[in-house]
């Protein structure tokens, strides 16, 4: 069966299953919620014949391919974590939901209930002064000055640290103190699973809008998949050099060992099982090979641009640039130093810009004297090690203070 034969009759299905719920017969309520967001999606609340409501984020504007691409990605991820005896033990998984692309311009998702954004969910407890000072964000103006700067630093990197006991968010939602602890230890180790899956992706732009938090369970989820395999990086005007997001408010909520506890070894024995079984992986990969998104495609001609290429050096090679992406990924998997992944595709994209690019090689790179990944060698590393760079790029402040002011990066 071909990939768009199977994508029509999952569409198919999925359609047929909000049909069965709704009576013909009996007049059906229809609620819409716009939400504020970029492409402004809408959710549609449909109650059916059995009484219940049913809940469905309809988004224009997107090719919703790559979401649904990742979705099948992250239950192949589900798969070879449930056959690993380390992950298995520790119930080591992905949540994941429904995406229907439409057509290359419309799609469905699955609504998760019983969650929240993970910034409303940090904000419920701030007080209305830290509020109002943490939306007094730098301006994209200003990025240029970071970047070249030797001492950057942020007012607000510090903001949620000084909160007490009664003030966390998460103590909110417990009932007692063994509860707390249950709820802390399944959202650090269901965010470290996101993390390290989503690193092998090249999944970007982590703001906190792009996280849910379960209220039942306290574990985590990632949502909205825009810019994966490294476009974040490469495309975007303020480069991601993060590899996810491992803010100062992450380590203090997983106090006192921070990530030399739950977190480090989650990510160890999920990237183990992750490697183990590579093949796997990016052969579910071809897909995007064979079928490329219109993202994708807009992003090769983008690529070219920048390096001053034309599409004629590169006729009969229509699927090249497909093939680098996978090429990345399979890098991630065969023990490549992470920051060094990342240089690499800074370059495809920012090297034309001399200045912002040297200073941004050199935070990405980091130096010996600072950074544990800059004494690492570049290639046959070992899971561990991948581990620790990755750590140590994700919470170098050098790299937290050259992100982009609307991901928060002092959050």
């Amino acid at each position: 069966m071909s990939s768009n034969s199977g994508n029509t009759l999952l569409r198919l299905k999925f359609l047929a299953s909000i049909r069965a719920k709704v009576n013909p017969c009996q007049s059906t309520t229809l609620k819409f919620l716009v939400l504020t967001s970029l492409t402004v999606p809408r959710r549609i609340t449909i109650r059916g014949n059995d009484e219940k409501e049913y809940k469905i984020l309809v988004k224009s504007g997107e090719d919703l391919r790559q979401d649904a691409r990742i979705q099948q990605l992250f239950s192949v991820m589900n798969d070879i974590y449930a056959n690993d005896i380390h992950c298995s033990q520790r119930h080591l998984s992905l949540r994941t939901y429904k995406a229907i692309p439409l057509n290359n311009r419309l799609g469905l998702i699955e609504w998760v209930d019983n969650t929240t954004v993970l910034q409303d969910f940090l904000k419920d407890g701030m007080s209305e002064k830290e509020r109002k000072s943490q939306d007094d964000t730098l301006p994209l103006k200003n990025f240029r000055q970071w970047a070249c700067s030797k001492t950057p630093k942020n007012p607000y990197f510090y903001l949620y640290l000084n909160k007490s006991r009664e003030e966390k968010s998460f103590l909110k939602l417990s009932s007692t103190p063994e509860a707390y602890m249950i709820l802390r230890t399944k959202f650090a180790q269901s965010h470290a699973v996101i993390c390290l899956s989503q690193w092998i992706l090249g999944i970007g732009d982590r703001h906190l809008r792009n996280f849910l938090v379960d209220k039942s369970t306290g574990c985590e989820v990632g949502i909205d998949f825009g810019h994966a395999f490294g476009s974040a990086t490469q495309f975007l005007s303020v480069p991601e050099l993060i590899p996810f997001r491992l803010t100062p408010q992450y380590l203090q909520l997983m106090g006192p060992l921070q990530v030399k506890g739950i977190y480090e070894s989650t990510m160890v024995h999920a990237l183990s099982a992750i490697c183990n079984k590579r093949d796997l992986i990016l052969n579910v990969m071809d897909i995007f090979i064979k079928e490329p998104t219109v993202n994708w495609e807009i992003h090769a001609n983008k690529q070219l641009q920048d390096l001053g290429l034309s599409a004629e050096a590169l006729v009969g090679k229509e699927d090249w640039f497909p093939k680098q992406r996978i090429q990345i990924a399979r890098k991630k998997l065969e023990g490549f130093n992470p920051c060094y992944i990342t240089r690499t595709v800074l370059e495809l994209g920012h090297k034309s810009k001399k200045d912002i690019f040297k200073a941004m090689e050199s935070v990405c790179v980091g130096n010996v004297e600072s950074n544990v990944r800059a004494k690492m060698k570049k290639n046959g590393l070992t899971v561990e090690e991948q581990v620790d760079c990755l750590i140590d790029l994700a919470t170098d402040p050098h790299v937290l203070c050259l992100t982009y002011c609307g991901w928060n990066p002092w959050f």
